[in-house]
């Protein structure tokens, strides 16, 4: 079969339903910029000659027009009994407003990897067509918008002494901060709750008890700043590929920053705006299906703005003779209420 694609419809095809799908984004995000086979194939896992012979399986079943390029309007290759999910990456960065044209071109480039991965500066700039100047120019940008959050990675080289700079990891991200919540005395102890059991998790981190506790401090601290624990756990769960001498830095070195806010990824946000929204605090249906920038109802975000409560403290009852506490209902102790029963 290395010659011909065998019988049947393109629906029961895996590679066709792939290869139509890339075609069909990469038409939405840039219909001016054609691919080639070779590309195509790449980003379906295949190698150029099975890549040309499911296109032209598709072009002969009329998915994709004469020019092998264009899906035909309304076509789809979908399994039988298949419904179509979420948005994909690059659907959702075709929606997004971007500091200018070349950040949006830059953010298709980055979404047409994946929700997150791994890629360098010199694939991104090939894949965009422009030069490496251009794109350390514009990375700042997406950056700041926070749309894109980078991490740099290193891996031990072969000396066992020094450490290799590879590609950076992305991750795309929505730009939606998520403002720290209002918290009382019950957030904090719940907060360092968490963060004694994430903590107590990660085998690697063993220290004095002294570090022990400011590891507690440190993820209670990103947790009552609006942190969701498992953000936490994604971020320091991993195995390190040397040994750990201070373990209290690498933690710190893990988590984010005491001023940075959490900011909801793209791929959290666009499945929570797939479904029904509802406000992370009262759980009501967002009206429209639109969620607010914050993820609270009106109700909730007032409710969060009203001044609190003066707390009103309630003095305990105490003897009239030696002022110690009793009980409500109780004139004297039962020290004193003896010693008045005593003859004289």
């Amino acid at each position: 079969m290395s010659g011909q694609h065998r019988q049947g419809p393109p629906e029961d095809c895996t590679s066709c339903r792939k290869l139509f799908t890339v075609l069909s984004e990469h038409h939405q995000a840039s219909p001016d910029l054609r691919l080639t086979v070779a590309e195509l194939g790449t980003r379906c896992g295949l190698t150029r000659e099975p890549a040309q012979r499911h296109l032209s399986y598709l072009v002969k079943h009329k998915r994709v027009k004469a020019d092998g390029r264009t899906p035909v309007r309304g076509a789809t290759v979908t399994q039988g009994g298949e419904v179509p999910g979420d948005a994909s990456p690059l659907q959702w960065a075709v929606t997004v407003a971007t500091p200018d044209r070349s950040c949006g071109k830059f953010l298709r480039v980055l979404a047409g990897q994946g929700w997150s991965g791994r890629i360098g500066p010199a694939d991104i700039t090939a894949a965009a067509g422009v030069s490496l100047r251009t794109w350390k120019g514009h990375r700042p940008h997406l950056v700041a918008a926070r749309l894109v959050q980078f991490t740099p990675t290193t891996v031990l080289a072969r000396d066992g002494r020094h450490r290799v700079r590879l590609a950076d990891r992305f991750r795309l991200m929505s730009g939606i901060v998520v403002p720290a919540p209002i918290g009382d005395s019950f957030a904090a102890d719940a907060a360092g709750d968490q963060a004694k059991a994430l903590v107590d998790s990660l085998w690697w981190y063993c220290a004095s008890p002294a570090d022990m506790a400011r590891g507690y401090r440190l993820v209670a601290a990103r947790l009552l700043a609006g942190w969701p624990a498992e953000e936490l756990l994604r971020l320091v769960a991993f195995e390190p590929d040397e040994y750990v001498s201070n373990p209290y830095g690498l933690l710190s070195s893990r988590l984010p920053d005491a001023d940075d806010p959490y900011v909801v990824p793209a791929e959290l946000a666009v499945r929570e705006a797939a479904g029904r929204p509802r406000c992370r605090s009262c759980d009501v249906l967002f009206a429209g299906g639109r969620v607010s920038p914050d993820g609270l109802c009106r109700e909730c975000r007032e409710e969060l703005t009203l001044p609190l409560p003066p707390v009103v403290r309630v003095e305990p009852t105490r003897c009239h003779e030696c002022s110690h506490q009793v009980g409500a209902a109780q004139w004297l102790c039962d020290g004193c209420g003896a010693d008045q029963r005593l003859p004289a």
